[in-house]
């Protein structure tokens, strides 16, 4: 496991250009790392995370889907927990997930409760919010087209297309 900025070779592995990461790393300076875990020599998983005050941010992560049999994401977080708590860091802000999603259920077993965040819409054309999830029957078709593309197909075209998503 490793976390800094410099000398690091990131895969592409993310819909969004690096570029971004590149950016927000250098604008938030020592406020942000990376956080990677690798595995005989490769990277399998990664954690961009933000520091401010008193509390660790974790905003961006991901890891290889074989190396889900190891546990990846488990001893990633767990890591960067470590990590907080050496430094003196008292909150962990595992970020907003949507209720009964994966990563919510994730956040759940790690003994995380909760705290509902409440929002507020003005709505100018429409008569009531609309519903732009993935459970919404509207996008299954196009869910299941994505998810059968291959890795470099979703790899060159997610970039150019993701800004047009919520």
């Amino acid at each position: 496991m490793r976390h800094g900025k410099a000398g690091f070779k990131l895969g592409r592995v993310t819909a969004h250009r690096w570029a971004l990461f590149r950016n927000l790393l250098d604008e938030f300076g020592e406020r942000a790392f990376i956080l990677a875990v690798d595995h005989e020599g490769r990277m399998i998983s990664a954690v961009l995370t933000f520091l401010h005050k008193d509390e660790v941010l974790p905003y961006y992560g991901g890891a290889l889907k074989p190396a889900f049999k190891f546990s990846v994401n488990d001893y990633m977080y767990w890591s960067l927990m470590g990590f907080a708590a050496e430094r003196g860091y008292r909150v962990f802000d595992f970020g907003r997930s949507k209720r009964d999603s994966g990563s919510y259920h994730f956040k759940r077993h790690w003994g995380f409760e909760p705290t509902p965040l409440t929002y507020q819409f003005d709505l100018v054309r429409d008569a009531e919010v609309p519903d732009l999830t993935p459970r919404n029957p509207r996008f299954s078709l196009a869910i299941q087209v994505w998810r059968r593309l291959p890795l470099a197909v979703t790899e060159r075209i997610g970039p150019a297309i993701i800004r047009f998503f919520p």
